[in-house]
């Protein structure tokens, strides 16, 4: 996990920043932090309706899975797969707003604080690879080496996905609770974000970008913050 997210994925973001400068992808990049902005506000009070009577073991967790989709470790080989390098770039930058949602408002459902994780958001690796990403997009240089790097992110980011599906059984999915909230993170809120795309008529591969992780499981990081917080 620390190799992907240390590592491997901040190298695969920096190479997305290799693509030509384009009007057209930066337009995309704007409207994809819009985007990404309003959907992480519309998941925050999706949850705040859905889940405020839940068991209060289940809340925060419910909550927290509601706001952060998988969108790193699942979403952006995905996206990679799909849109190429621009959808590498884009996802990284729908991914600013979720890792500042997922570090303040995210982390108060378990502690009951006020978050207080901007300075987690800010040293994330994957944030300062974007951040050092738009410099060299700008200067328009490339790093070959970091480009092998980076073009390890979906191999192995499958391999650690297929690990964390092994320690679940069947049994465990028939759980009333856990298929509704399945239905809202995979269903309802992918809905919301395109027919919100298409009656705005949005830029087309930011929306087809955001809604494809959007679409994207609770993250992994759910799990552990419930095992931290029991």
């Amino acid at each position: 996990t620390d190799l992907i997210v240390d590592l491997i994925l901040p190298c695969s973001i920096l190479t997305a920043f290799g693509t030509e400068p384009r009007e057209d992808l930066l337009r995309s990049v704007l409207f994809t932090l819009v985007l990404s902005t309003i959907i992480q506000i519309g998941c925050a009070l999706i949850a705040a309706a859905l889940f405020r009577r839940s068991p209060a073991n289940r809340r925060p967790v419910l909550s927290y899975g509601t706001i952060c989709s998988n969108a790193g470790f699942l979403g952006t080989p995905v996206a990679e797969s799909v849109f190429g390098p621009e959808g590498v770039l884009l996802a990284s930058v729908f991914l600013i707003p979720q890792r500042a949602f997922m570090w303040t408002l995210g982390v108060s459902y378990f502690t009951k604080g006020g978050g207080h994780g901007w300075k987690k958001v800010l040293t994330n690796p994957c944030i300062l690879a974007v951040l050092a990403g738009t410099a060299l997009w700008a200067a328009r240089m490339d790093l070959p080496p970091v480009r092998s790097l980076g073009s390890c992110n979906t191999g192995l980011s499958m391999l650690l996905i297929g690990m964390l599906m092994s320690g679940f059984h069947w049994r465990d999915l028939a759980d009333p609770g856990i298929l509704c909230f399945c239905g809202v993170r995979l269903v309802l809120i992918p809905f919301l974000t395109l027919a919100g795309c298409r009656i705005f008529h949005a830029e087309a591969l930011a929306s087809q970008v955001s809604l494809l992780l959007t679409a994207m499981p609770a993250a992994g990081t759910t799990a552990v913050l419930a095992a931290k917080y029991g």
